[in-house]
């Protein structure tokens, strides 16, 4: 009885994502072009689809929601001088929708501006990604309380048992 229902709703799911896939490509919904990378093909089905079940609303609905938040990200891109951006997205959703922004604008593009703004993009976050770990390591680490503890009981059960080097 209960392998019933778990798999009537594995197959739910499936059923769920094979029409999200199946529907023509609009920034949500839908398949990439062919030439996208498969690594970003991946990333964009995960982020649409941590989005898309996030929301408590009817599927419909929620691909709308997505889609404005994704034209609010080219709204805020196109801003003049001294106009003022107010977010409506979500602080949470904020950098997946952004995201999706830039797949759906690399998509429109042809394969070799598309590529290049895709390569630009996971260019600055391993950039990024490498200059945050660099000053990390820059930054000599605080021992807690129990770490102290931890390693000054460790030196000290070497030292009784004589596998610590003494001057003489």
């Amino acid at each position: 009885m209960e392998d019933d229902v778990l798999d009537n709703l594995m197959d739910a799911d499936m059923n769920l994502l094979e029409w999200r896939n199946s529907q023509p490509y609009d920034g949500v919904l839908g398949k990439l072009e062919d030439w996208v990378p498969k690594a970003i093909k991946t990333e964009f089905s995960h982020i649409r689809n941590k989005l898309l079940d996030a929301m408590n609303y009817k599927e419909l609905v929620k691909v709308k929601k997505i889609r404005q938040w994704i034209d609010e990200c080219y709204r805020k891109q196109k801003l003049q001088g001294d106009e003022i951006y107010r977010p409506s997205i979500p602080p949470k959703f904020l950098r997946d929708i952004s995201y999706l922004a830039l797949i759906q604008n690399a998509n429109s593009l042809d394969e070799t501006k598309g590529l290049r703004m895709l390569a630009k993009y996971e260019a600055t976050i391993g950039a990024t990604y490498s200059n945050e770990q660099s000053k990390r390591a820059k930054v000599p680490r605080k021992l807690t309380q129990p770490q102290k503890e931890y390693i000054t009981n460790r030196y000290i059960k070497a030292k009784n048992e004589g596998s610590v080097y003494q001057r003489q």
